[in-house]
């Protein structure tokens, strides 16, 4: 971007096809470029469409500002790439309307060029009022410019998706995000459906899936899929849950360890396992055996005083050996 300091539309033509009608000039409102501040709004747009009134032609569009150096003697020549004969302001940029030359648009067609560079007329105070020309490059001054040609993209996309072409960028974002929700969708009913028999012609195949879609089965299989996804991460906490505490309960971790090993396990279940596995008990889970003496080692046991306190109670020898005796 070149600029001018100021002190004080023709008919459109025809352009080659395949080349864009519109070129991104720069935004609207407050730019910047060069390292200065610029602004254009609709005093600045009354101004320049005044200018092509007045001078009663388009600005001429070249190759690396080649009419500001041809007028500067830098050069000898200055071959147009195409002319500027109007602006427009859509969605807070100014495009140009261009009428390519052959070379220009082979050029732009090709992908030789990606931008433009504006030479500028403004006030000291960066008030746009007017251009000098503009230019072909692949480096511009102008900050955020757009690319050459994007719009047209645009224009095709919106069309391919049946959207008016005044369909905003979130329109046409949301449309691009259902036809994909339905090609997945498309993909799971041929799946589900086994619509991959080859003796299935595109088109019965093609019915079925548009009579799925319309009867609301996308929302189906989506509320499907997210109950299965919580189902899922359900099963999974309460496999990390019972993990942990069974560590916990046995004395294999210590309950100022149980938060660490329940994050861990929630991101490698397998390897947690595994370290929790190789940790030592600490805490017995089953009842001790009890040390029972044969009867024959009590009897041995029973002493005279026993046996004498056993016959002044009436209780037997036999009941004796079997019941009583020291410990």
């Amino acid at each position: 971007m070149h600029t001018l300091t100021y002190s004080g539309s023709t008919s459109p033509m025809s352009w080659q096809a395949g080349s864009p009608g519109r070129i991104p000039l720069h935004p609207w409102g407050e730019f910047f470029g060069n390292g200065r501040r610029f602004v254009f709004d609709e005093a600045s747009l009354a101004a320049v469409r005044q200018q092509l009134a007045t001078q009663g032609r388009p600005w001429v569009l070249d190759w690396h500002h080649a009419t500001l150096d041809a007028e500067q003697g830098k050069r000898d020549k200055a071959p147009a790439a195409g002319f500027v004969y109007d602006l427009v302001v859509e969605e807070g940029y100014v495009y140009g309307l261009v009428e390519w030359t052959p070379e220009g648009a082979l050029d732009v067609v090709k992908g030789a060029f990606g931008f433009i560079s504006p030479v500028l007329m403004h006030t000291e105070d960066g008030h746009i009022v007017g251009y000098h020309s503009h230019a072909l490059t692949n480096r511009p001054g102008t900050h955020w410019q757009r690319r050459i040609g994007l719009e047209e993209k645009m224009d095709w996309l919106k069309q391919l998706l049946g959207l008016a072409q005044d369909a905003t960028e979130e329109q046409t974002k949301a449309a691009l995000e259902a036809l994909t929700a339905r090609a997945k969708l498309g993909d799971l009913l041929v799946q589900a459906l086994q619509l991959t028999d080859t003796s299935l012609t595109p088109e019965l195949r093609g019915r079925v899936i548009r009579l799925a879609a319309s009867e609301g089965v996308m929302e189906e299989v989506k509320t499907l899929r997210a109950q299965l996804e919580q189902d899922r991460q359900e099963r999974d906490q309460n496999r990390v849950a019972s993990l942990v505490e069974a560590a916990l309960e046995d004395g294999r971790i210590l309950e100022t360890q149980k938060a660490t090993f329940l994050r861990l396990a929630a991101q490698d279940f397998e390897g947690a396992k595994a370290a929790l596995e190789a940790l030592p008990k600490r805490v017995p889970t089953g009842l001790p055996a009890l040390n029972k003496q044969p009867a024959q080692a009590q009897a041995t046991r029973l002493s005279d005083n026993d046996l004498a306190v056993a016959r002044i109670v009436g209780v037997s020898e036999e009941a004796l050996k079997k019941y009583g005796g020291d410990e």
